[in-house]
């Protein structure tokens, strides 16, 4: 996987250019002309959440997308396709790769992080939002009892430190 397409991935979303083109990245909406350094870190940890979930569980056979080749190796075989010259177009093919496992995967990229609070503070446990639900369970775990959650502070990865733990 090469860094620098995480690396022009951050680059389009600096705050003195134009967020990324929503028809690459697939957005459920585009970003506001207001957009927030939270909008921006929650986009890119989306994104980047798909490449670390590979990465921790690959190999592990854990589920049947496991087992049929959700993985680092097939994984670094999209990154690195010289005959797709776009960088953002080969984090897009991991990202429908991906995706393409889960039929309860979304279908578009939220780039919203004030619409995922107000998901997260949604207490109600109804069909369908179990997922949603156990989703922020874990969440709340996990910044509450954990001290657990993904984050590029150490700056030293393929993602560079957009995504702080703050």
């Amino acid at each position: 996987m090469k860094a620098s397409a995480f690396l022009y991935l951050r680059g389009q979303t600096h705050e003195e250019r134009l967020p990324p083109k929503k028809r690459i990245k697939n957005l459920c909406e585009k970003f506001p002309l207001d957009v927030t350094p939270k909008d921006i870190q929650y986009f890119l940890s989306n994104i980047f959440g798909i490449f670390q979930d590979i990465a921790q569980y690959s190999g592990d056979n854990r589920d049947e997308a496991r087992r049929a080749g959700l993985g680092v190796p097939r994984t670094c075989e999209i990154m690195n396709n010289a005959s797709e010259p776009s960088r953002m177009k080969r984090i897009k093919a991991v990202m429908d790769f991906y995706k393409s496992f889960f039929e309860s995967a979304e279908t578009c990229n939220d780039n919203s992080y004030s619409s995922y609070m107000e998901m997260m503070r949604n207490v109600t446990y109804d069909p369908p939002d179990y997922d949603r639900s156990s989703a922020r369970g874990w969440i709340w775990q996990c910044c509450t009892q954990l001290g657990f959650m993904q984050t590029t502070d150490g700056g030293k990865s393929a993602f560079g430190s957009a995504v702080p733990l703050e």
